[in-house]
């Protein structure tokens, strides 16, 4: 290898675009990215987006510098006008109205609103994600040990 070869470049998701927006102060654009595009083609170097109305006109060129200065790349930024995918915000919202509707129907929250007239769901959340539970011996056996289990004893 080279010694002045520059280095392999990181890849880069749609979540490390918004992201970026955020923790370089940007507050507008990271707006925008949640709330008024719609993601139709990410392909780095190149994003293409469908933009609400409400956009501001210089969306994709504050974009496009964001990325080319926090990359060393130059980024293409192509407006259209296909449907693309929905907002960061509608995508959310989606969420959290299932969320409250998976929670309305579960028995247990049936009849509590039952039986408290007037009562409602204020806030859902869904349950974590399970974590992985990896055994406590798993550092210091062998790959190809058992576990032991009650019946060993």
């Amino acid at each position: 290898m080279l010694a002045d070869a520059a280095p392999a470049p990181k890849k880069i998701t749609v979540p490390d675009v918004v992201a970026l927006a955020a923790t370089r102060g940007d507050m507008m654009l990271y707006a925008h990215l949640r709330q008024s595009a719609h993601l139709v083609r990410f392909a780095p170097p190149v994003i293409e987006l469908r933009l609400e109305p409400d956009a501001p006109r210089d969306f994709s060129h504050r974009l496009a510098k964001l990325l080319d200065t926090e990359t060393q790349r130059r980024w293409t930024i192509v407006i259209s006008d296909a449907p693309g995918e929905p907002t960061i915000a509608e995508t959310e919202r989606a969420t959290e109205m299932s969320v409250r509707t998976e929670a309305a129907n579960h028995p247990l929250v049936e009849a509590i609103l039952r039986m408290f007239p007037g009562a409602r769901i204020e806030t859902a959340q869904a349950p974590p994600e399970p974590e992985t539970t990896v055994p406590i011996w798993a550092d210091f056996a062998p790959e190809d040990a058992e576990p032991i289990t009650e019946e060993d004893f």
